[in-house]
């Protein structure tokens, strides 16, 4: 008799001892009545010869951990990307979008299948070639992409500029901007380079972006008619956003994640912003935003993208938006702990806003000063001047009669404080009026005699 039964016959004998009397059932192995005999008691049970018991399989290896990461937003692929960078982009004359379309433009192409890239400078009819990869500009953001990685392979013969086996690191903004693409590079901090001397011009300094565009409705990666803008307005919202064009009272904003970070820059830590594209549904699209109580504004359609930090009302409009200008190695400077507390009244703001807002051109010894829009109660304006090309200082400004006074001024530790006015020729002049830097004195004055 198998094993089995001598199981049954033990189950039965603990039922019967417990004084069970009626029908038991061994879980569906058959039917026993009381004081049924076993006359399987004495039998033995069957042999069983051994067998040799089966190897180990041998053990799979293991994954390797995917990397640690609190960023929720949108994950991209590579070949969304590379679908959305292959072709010809159009670079852009200073931020100026309205070009003349007799005017001749340098292009960078892209080939996706063959990873190569090819810059053709227009005036000269000259051409520089490169192999291309893509990879995470910000180690805690993965499958984001936005990272460039440029290797010369060749250049025609005339082609004056050349970076050889010199690898171009790049950071890249992708956006899908109303009725045309956009794409914004700008060095990803490991050189200077000769390609971008070229598209730049000589003036620019690392950290500063080089604008793209294709397309003017028909050839957008997803195009104006096969978006819903109406219903991706965000109503009653606080979010962070790249803008990249205002115009009358409207502005483009592309929603995105906000991420602090805290990097090494010249030995120090440093507390910046990345972000990552924002898992929206749409998150290479643009959006249309109006400003609140501003429908008479004039903006200049200038492309100048920025992070931005924005709220909204029932109506989705814009209620408040503070701008983080662009620090270095991609990453933007925290100013200050959540959104603007009061939206900036156009009365008071909109006349010194057409004069000072906007980058002003560029000096001998110091390369730009920006001037943006602020929250009023820190005075209104946020100015960031970069000295001799050793670092930027930044302030905050308040309205002064015609012109703007800096406080809370910093530079590289030190504090300064000054009077920004407008000559009768259009320069902006920074006078410095009380100071302990060692870099300049009380009384020194800049001149930034360009306003873009």
């Amino acid at each position: 008799m198998k094993k089995r039964n001598l199981i049954v016959a033990l189950l039965l004998s603990l039922a019967v001892f417990a004084g069970c009397t009626d029908k038991a059932s061994d879980g569906g192995r058959g039917e026993f009545k009381e004081n049924e005999k076993d006359d399987d008691d004495d039998e033995k049970p069957e042999e069983v010869t051994p067998t040799e018991a089966p190897a180990d399989p041998e053990p799979e290896p293991e994954p390797e951990p995917e990397p640690e990461s609190d960023f929720e937003g949108y994950m991209s692929t590579e070949e969304e990307i590379l679908s959305f960078l292959d072709g010809e982009w159009v670079l852009n004359e200073g931020s100026n979008m309205i070009q003349s379309p007799e005017e001749l433009f340098d292009t960078l192409t892209f080939d996706a299948a063959s990873h190569t890239a090819t810059y053709h400078m227009a005036y000269a009819a000259e051409e520089v070639y490169y192999d291309f990869e893509l990879e995470d500009l910000f180690p805690d953001v993965p499958g984001q992409y936005n990272k460039l990685v440029l290797k010369e392979s060749g250049t025609t013969d005339g082609y004056p500029y050349s970076d050889g086996n010199v690898e171009i690191e790049l950071s890249v903004w992708l956006a899908s901007n109303g009725g045309f693409d956009a794409l914004v590079i700008g060095d990803a901090g490991n050189a200077p380079y000769n390609l971008l001397r070229e598209a730049l011009g000589d003036y620019r300094k690392a950290g500063d972006f080089w604008y793209f565009h294709r397309g003017y409705g028909e050839n957008t990666i997803s195009g104006s008619g096969r978006f819903d803008q109406k219903s991706a307005v965000k109503k009653n919202a606080h979010f962070f956003a790249l803008k990249y064009v205002e115009y009358g009272s409207e502005c483009s904003l592309q929603e995105v994640e906000f991420i602090p970070e805290t990097i090494d820059l010249s030995g120090c830590n440093e507390d910046l912003i990345a972000y990552g594209y924002a898992d929206n549904g749409h998150p290479f699209e643009t959006v249309t935003y109006r400003y609140k109580g501003q429908e008479m504004m004039a903006n200049s359609g200038c492309y100048d993208p920025i992070l931005v930090e924005v709220e909204t009302d029932s109506n989705g409009e814009i209620t408040s938006v503070m701008e983080y200008p662009q620090a270095v190695l991609g990453y933007f400077s925290v100013m200050m702990e959540g959104a603007p507390d009061a939206m900036r009244d156009p009365a008071t703001f909109q006349a010194m806003d057409n004069k000072f807002l906007g980058e002003w051109g560029h000096g001998v010894a110091h390369e730009k000063l920006l001037i943006s829009a602020d929250d009023p109660q820190t005075g209104g304006y946020y100015v960031v001047v970069n000295f001799y090309g050793l670092g930027d200082a930044t302030g905050y400004a308040n309205i002064s009669g015609d012109k703007l006074v800096i406080n809370q001024g910093d530079f590289l530790g030190a504090s300064f404080e000054g009077e920004l006015e407008i000559d009768n020729k259009g320069v902006l002049r920074l006078k410095i009026t009380d100071t302990d830097s060692e870099y300049f004195d009380v009384g020194n004055v800049f001149e930034y005699p360009e306003k873009d």
